[in-house]
């Protein structure tokens, strides 16, 4: 019998990690048990105080020293007079509130600590259900929380004392099952024994150590390596303040409990815990059935200890006849000799959870670690703040292939690229996957992520699907095209896989394949991968065109006419021309090196590259101006920095040749973007 969380609604226990905390506003009373009482105190539960039985104060606190250790009777309008003894406790905060607690042993596990340690009665006077006992009083007996908490506060003002109620930021404590406020209770539960230290034979790690020690000793040990290694402090924490962990639940679903009971409710009683029941004569033969007078627990084990045997029990060999003894299962059992993962990848917030969990069992059962790395990763989170469901969905770049493609298909060879987009795209994929393949093995999965991300959303579907699309109007492209979109999405799903793999398996489906995409083979790239640069241009001046129109509130479906000025890009440009026309919603297009400056345009230059948009009569000529005007000062703020960079003795002494070239690429451009800016600037 322990003080364990309690959920009125879900009539269940809760560890202390499952208890969620919701920030709100309450009621602080302070008031007097009765009018001759020597101390007030506060609380924001009134109601609990009809099961106090004791007043805690520091003993160092010199207005209550000399009523320590006396008894006082008061009456509440309770069952019975309360009998409060005045007991000293140097937790007690002497300046928190009145710096006198009432101690409820029944509803605080504080309280109920201070209770064994000065042997005080235990008064329960809210039950299960969140509803006052009889131990409360007639008048509040059968009340919920609620109401017996106003039904008091109500009594002790007509009284005189109640001295004061103010409004305070609380804390509450929730089920993170249904959000119900939890009621701490004293039960009847099954605990693990976190602190005792055990010596277990043939095991390295139990030599007169506790689960405690074991646990903090294996990842200070580096036995087992947290990354990110900041972590490590949040494990340390959550082990060192870790209390007797309550592993039994009232719930439906789960393992039961493996203890029975013979002769339950008679005189004599027996009890018998293993694996499997007893059989009828009573011996520990482990079977599966339960016979004769024994009963089995009715409760079930705490989600969290069932899948903290992950690591052994998936595997386990169930054949129970086999064995005589636990020791001879765990030792002899083939499928219990290994561990799946030598890496446990999950998200941060399931560290004491989970992770911790199985670190816990696995040493203890096995006398192994479970895993050699745990790797934690940050939480997708929807705008609301909410964890981002796998059963969202997330998948339109997916289903639009998959509709819009003639047929379904592995394509097991690369595609041929046809068009410099088809090069480019094909290009791309091969640097993505070479690259979030490093980031793998580097154990950095948040660039990973990151990458995988970059290529997905950007290049493969802000570019390649909307070309794709154009592409598609061509019967000498499109089946190309097509092979090219599975060619990519197929490898794409094998990329993704390790990040969000129900998400990818799901999609895998629509492929019909023989079996699991979590068995693919892992994409190869080729050790050199062409760079094409020149689809670049394109992008840029795509996306140039589309920020003009953005900036100038042109209608999305408006098409415009534009002149391009493209100097020694001419004659790529000239070649891309439909997939300018396409992406940049362009009605009439004019391609040439270089030529006079039209009248009234929307412009800019990007790569070298002049761009004109005509829009005669709708051209805001202020508000070109200025947007002229920031552009330049940008640039110019721009080659201060290059300059700045370039004029560093140190730098151009120790950087690669390459990079000292980049820079002065840079400088250059800026310098070119700058004179057609100001000329742009003089002509409007």
């Amino acid at each position: 019998n322990r003080i364990v969380n309690w959920c009125p609604h879900c009539l269940s226990t809760l560890s202390d990690d499952e208890v969620e905390y919701k920030e709100t506003t309450g009621k602080f009373y302070t008031f007097k048990y009765s009018k001759d009482f020597p101390m007030s105190i506060s609380t924001t539960r009134p109601e609990t105080k009809l099961g106090d039985t004791a007043v805690a104060v520091n003993p160092d606190d010199q207005r209550y020293q000399k009523y320590i250790g006396q008894t006082i009777i008061v009456d509440l309008g309770a069952a019975q007079p309360l009998s409060l003894k005045i007991i000293g406790d140097e937790s007690v905060d002497a300046n928190f509130g009145t710096g006198a607690l009432g101690v409820t042993p029944a509803h605080s596990k504080i309280d109920f600590d201070m209770a064994q340690k000065n042997n005080l009665p235990v008064i329960q006077v809210i039950d299960e259900n969140g509803k006052m006992t009889a131990l409360a009083g007639e008048e509040y007996e059968g009340l919920a929380v609620s109401d017996a908490r106003q039904k008091l506060v109500d009594w002790l003002d007509r009284q005189g004392l109640l001295a004061k109620v103010e409004e305070v930021p609380q804390n509450l404590t929730v089920c993170y099952r249904c959000g119900t406020t939890i009621e701490p209770i004293p039960s009847l539960q099954w605990f693990v024994d976190v602190n005792k230290k055990v010596t277990l034979k043939g095991n390295k790690f139990y030599k007169n150590k506790s689960i405690k020690e074991v646990a903090l000793e294996v990842v200070k040990n580096k036995d087992i390596k947290i990354i990110p290694e900041r972590f490590e402090g949040d494990y340390y924490a959550w082990l060192e303040k870790l209390h007797d962990w309550c592993i039994s639940r009232q719930i439906w679903f789960g393992h039961q409990i493996p203890v029975w009971y013979k002769n339950k409710g008679k005189d004599k009683e027996e009890v018998f815990v293993g694996l499997e029941a007893p059989s009828v004569d009573g011996s520990t033969k482990l079977t599966m059935t339960t016979s004769g007078d024994w009963v089995q627990d009715p409760d079930t084990l705490d989600t969290w200890f069932s899948s903290g045997l992950w690591t052994f029990s998936t595997l386990m060999d169930i054949d129970y006849a086999k064995y005589k003894t636990w020791e001879d299962w765990t030792k002899n059992s083939p499928d219990l000799q290994y561990h799946p993962t030598t890496v446990m990848e999950t998200g941060y917030d399931i560290i004491f959870f989970w992770v911790a969990r199985m670190i816990i069992q696995t040493t203890f059962i096995k006398g192994e670690i479970p895993f050699e790395t745990v790797y934690l990763h940050g939480m997708v989170r929807a705008e609301s703040g909410e964890k981002m469901s796998k059963s969202l969905d997330l998948w339109n770049i997916s289903r639009y292939i998959l509709t819009s493609v003639k047929e379904v298909k592995r394509i097991t060879k690369k595609p041929k690229a046809l068009t410099l987009a088809d090069e480019w795209i094909l290009a791309s994929f091969e640097q993505t996957a070479a690259k979030a393949t490093a980031a793998i093995e580097k154990f950095d999965f948040s660039a990973c992520s990151e990458i995988l991300r970059d290529f997905t959303w950007n290049d493969f579907a802000d570019w390649y699907l909307e070309i794709s699309k154009l592409q598609a109007q061509s019967s000498e492209l499109r089946a190309n095209t097509e092979t090219i979109l599975l060619y990519i999405l197929e490898r794409l799903l094998i990329l993704w896989h390790p990040l969000i793999p129900f998400v990818t398996e799901a999609i895998w489906e629509n492929f019909e394949a023989d079996d699991l995409l979590m068995v693919q083979s892992w994409p190869k790239t080729e050790k050199k991968i062409k760079e094409v640069k020149d689809f670049q241009v394109i992008v840029d001046v795509i996306s140039l065109i589309r920020n003009l129109r953005a900036e100038n509130k042109i209608e999305p479906a408006k098409k415009v006419n534009v002149k391009i000025y493209a100097g020694k890009q001419e004659k790529i440009i000239s070649e891309q021309a439909e997939i300018l026309k396409g992406l940049a919603r362009i009605e009439n297009l004019e391609i040439s090196k270089s030529g006079d400056k039209p009248a009234q345009p929307i412009s800019g230059v990007v790569s070298g590259v002049e761009i004109y948009i005509l829009l005669e009569g709708l051209v805001d000529k202020v508000k070109e101006a200025e947007r002229l005007s920031k552009e330049i000062d940008a640039a110019k703020n721009y080659i201060l920095t290059l300059e700045n960079k370039l004029s560093n003795q140190e730098f151009i002494k120790n950087a690669p040749k390459e990079i000292v070239a980049k820079e002065e690429g840079k400088l250059n451009e800026q310098k070119e973007k700058i004179l057609k800016l100001d000329e742009q600037l003089r002509n409007l």
